[in-house]
Order: structure tokens, then C-alpha cells, then sequence
């Protein structure tokens, strides 16, 4: 019969292939070209709820103020009314950074049968004038092209959302 190392060896064998394969998988996946960009964008609207809480907060916000593309941008930040500490941030931030475009929308409390980040959402996309729309949460951080890469896909046919 085989012996436990020829087993060991087999199975290691079997992980060891299962593993390139992935790898190869995602290297195939990565080299796609980008689609082409078909219509001009003239503004992205960033759309953040914001809950402060996060010691990072105000490091990742900037982050992405400081942002490189080449796209011009909006940002549309949502805060709930009694986060002051969430208030404070944004308002040194807008400050710091006049040359940016930044809206800071102020809500009540939702009420009881409603989703806090949802209501928040609604009102930023009222707010906001891009003719996109991302959405991010108030700790993502975008890198520099990250929008250049991802938008493209917006004008394949049949998608309207990309992640």
C-alpha cells in the first residue's frame, strides 16, 4: 500500500497546484485591458455618511481630498446632527483644503423604522451635481487612479454599478 509520506506528498502536491492555479486565475483576471472611457465625466460626486468614533477619521478623509485624477470631484459628507466631534472634523478639514469642492450636510436622527445610512444617502445624492456617484464609507480610502480605473466600466453595456 502507499506510505503516509507518498500521501503527504501527493496532497501537498494537489494544494501547491490548487494555489498557482488561483494565482494564475487572478494574474489573467488583472491583465485584462480597461475599457475605454465613452462619455466625458465633468463631475464625480463623492458620497460619504459620516460617524465619527474612528481615530483615523480625519486622515482618511484628507487622504482622499488629496486624491490624484483627473477627474474633478465633489465631496458630499453626511453627518448626524449631535456629532460634534464628526462636525469638528470635516469643518477643519473644508478649512484646511478651500480649493476643494465640499458639501457638509447636517441630519436629525432617522426615525425609528428607518436605516441611518440609507436616509443619509438620500439626501447627499439631492445634494449632489456629478453626473457619478461613489459612494464610499467613512473609513475607505481612495487610491491615486483609483477612480480612472474603475469608472471606465460604467459605460460597458449593461453595467450601471461598479465596485
Amino acid at each position: 500500500m502507499f506510505s503516509f509520506k507518498f500521501l503527504l506528498t501527493i496532497m501537498l502536491l494537489i494544494i501547491l497546484l490548487e494555489r498557482l492555479a488561483r494565482h494564475l486565475l487572478v494574474v489573467f483576471f488583472f491583465q485584462r485591458p480597461l475599457p475605454t472611457q465613452k462619455r466625458p465625466i465633468q463631475l464625480v460626486s463623492i458620497l460619504q455618511p459620516i460617524l465619527s468614533g474612528d481615530p483615523t477619521l480625519a486622515e482618511g478623509l484628507e487622504k482622499n481630498l488629496l486624491l490624484i485624477t483627473k477627474f474633478p470631484l465633489e465631496f458630499v459628507w453626511l453627518l448626524d446632527e449631535d456629532d460634534e466631534e464628526g462636525r469638528r472634523i470635516c469643518a477643519n478639514l473644508a478649512t484646511k483644503h478651500p480649493g476643494k469642492t465640499i458639501h457638509t450636510i447636517t441630519l436629525p436622527p432617522p426615525e425609528n423604522h428607518q436605516n441611518p445610512k440609507m436616509v443619509k444617502l438620500i439626501s447627499g445624492e439631492r445634494m449632489a451635481k456629478g453626473d457619478v456617484l461613489c459612494v464610499l464609507d467613512d473609513d475607505t480610502r481612495l487610491d491615486d487612479g483609483s477612480l480612472e480605473t474603475c469608472l471606465p466600466y460604467l459605460d460597458e453595456p449593461g453595467v450601471g454599478l461598479a465596485f
